[in-house]
């Protein structure tokens, strides 16, 4: 794990106990430790994309000194929806998400065949799981994650 970012979160807002989430700002940036996960998130989308589109772009972003952003798989990205929320399903400190459809960087074998030509995605406005097709057709809003070592 990399005790220098998990300081810098604890430095910037002190000890908090019980916080699963924990928002500071690098960079004019937003970014957001997951304390359960030991995940950083990207509070942002970076707009709608096609998936290869997303990847790349995720794999791109340089922020200080954090590098490797990746697209969240989809048990990381369902870990921040909250069921019980009504409205947008994400914890509060998420302020810059969309109500709609996120990419997730887990694919997804087509029916009866191994052929790979879907990819999940997870609607935040109300939790639901689907599939769309890798093509440059289908567009969603993805974020990016970095992972604390």
């Amino acid at each position: 794990m990399n005790k220098k970012l998990i300081a810098s979160f604890i430095l910037s807002f002190g000890i908090l106990l019980n916080a699963q989430y924990i928002a500071k700002t690098e960079y004019d940036t937003k970014i957001i430790l997951d304390t359960t996960t030991n995940i950083v998130w990207l509070d942002k989308d970076i707009g709608k994309k096609s998936f290869k589109d997303a990847i790349s772009a995720c794999d791109e972003i340089n922020i200080g000194s954090y590098e490797s952003w990746r697209v969240p798989s989809y048990n990381e990205l369902i870990s921040i929806i909250n069921y019980e929320k009504s409205g947008l399903k994400v914890d509060d400190k998420f302020t810059e998400f969309k109500a709609d459809g996120y990419w997730t960087s887990t694919l997804s074998k087509r029916h009866y065949t191994d052929e790979i030509k879907r990819a999940w995605f997870i609607r935040l406005n109300t939790g639901l799981d689907g599939t769309s097709g890798l093509s440059d057709d289908y567009e969603m809003y993805t974020t990016c994650i970095h992972d604390v070592y």
